[in-house]
């Protein structure tokens, strides 16, 4: 059963929102291919005409934990999602994205504004149109939703449209 990272320590705030003390990704104990300094190549800052998001707020099932919802997401409903003809076809990523509560506490208590985390997990999809944004096809409902319905609260889940520019692309 594999394990699910834990946050890592949180950064100095005790500078307030606008003189936070931000550290190198190792002071933090992250380890990154990406925590050296690299070339950035700057992209177009209008917005893209190629690509379009769909984020998902999603609610875990009542009765089922942070660690239920977080596997069952990661190793059982992302695969699943990820088989589906029309998603291989029509979606170019699919990424899932869990709220770091202790970092949050951290903002927060530094004087950044956090929305709250009333949510669980967060899926972001990306596609050529929102109409390649497959989840209301007849495939997606009938292999995705009875899976959906195990673990997510489907009635909570909160749609956002995201219109993209990519202001730095490694």
């Amino acid at each position: 059963m594999p394990t699910y990272p834990t946050s890592p320590p949180l950064p100095d705030f005790s500078a307030g929102v606008h003189g936070l003390n931000i550290r190198a990704p190792e002071a933090l104990g992250i380890s990154s291919p990406r925590s050296r300094v690299q070339t950035l190549e700057m992209a177009s800052t209008t917005i893209r005409t190629d690509r379009v998001g769909l984020a998902v707020l999603a609610t875990r099932k009542t009765g089922t934990t942070v660690e239920e919802f977080r596997r069952h997401w990661a190793e059982v409903h992302g695969p699943l999602v990820a088989s589906i003809e029309i998603v291989k076809k029509n979606i170019l990523k699919y990424e899932q994205a869990y709220p770091n509560a202790e970092l949050s506490a951290g903002l927060k208590a530094g004087g950044a504004n956090v929305p709250s985390l009333d949510w669980d997990g967060m899926t972001i999809f990306e596609a050529e149109s929102y109409a390649k944004i497959t989840l209301q096809s007849d495939e997606f409902k009938k292999i995705a939703g009875p899976d959906a319905d195990t673990f997510l609260n489907a009635t909570e889940m909160r749609f956002i449209p995201l219109d993209l520019i990519t202001v730095v692309d490694h």
